[in-house]
């Protein structure tokens, strides 16, 4: 496949990068650039997670044996976000559209039980806080290292696993189109 010249920037704009057509130019194709980019978080997620379950632990802070199954949650919800992210990239038409990212995240952030139990909200707030995949995430960690292994890590796991693969399926489906023109 043969890469693209890259067209003369528009009056008053940046040039757009193309970062990825000199990957396309080798026998690697769009699946191979999304899954690199998916591994490459959980790398990071990995080494992350590992340093910090061995600082609390360290610090006398883990008191449950289920705490061990943090590492495989946390490549979970590694996963499905960076598959949300590389979703959410093929949208992004300009720096600006980062706000956007911004208002979606905050809010969730706040509400997530991250910071509040969700018992303080209201009823139909806290059904909308339990659709939020970042609280998804915080059941998914919390309960194993509390020693509480319920129902609800199970559906933790499984929401965020569907929730990674449909956003990886989108992101590829655009990535296709919006590279392969």
């Amino acid at each position: 496949m043969a890469c693209r010249a890259v067209p003369r920037a528009p009056e008053g704009g940046a040039r757009p990068r193309y970062t990825y057509d000199a990957i396309l130019a080798t026998p690697l194709g769009i699946r191979d650039i999304a899954l690199g980019e998916v591994a490459w978080a959980l790398l990071r997620g990995t080494a992350v997670t590992v340093v910090f379950g061995a600082a609390i632990s360290a610090f006398g802070l883990v008191h449950s044996a289920w705490a061990v199954l943090v590492l495989p949650g946390a490549l979970l919800i590694a996963f499905a976000f960076a598959a949300a992210g590389l979703a959410v990239v093929t949208y992004i038409r300009s720096w600006q559209d980062f706000q956007l990212v911004q208002l979606v995240m905050l809010p969730m952030f706040l509400f997530a039980t991250t910071f509040y139990p969700l018992g303080v909200y209201a009823r139909p707030v806290q059904i909308a806080v339990e659709c939020l995949p970042l609280y998804q995430c915080i059941e998914l960690v919390r309960e194993p290292c509390l020693g509480r292994m319920t129902w609800g890590v199970g559906f933790a796991a499984l929401y965020l696993a569907v929730f990674g693969g449909g956003c990886l399926a989108l992101a590829l489906r655009r990535l296709e189109r919006s590279l392969l023109r």
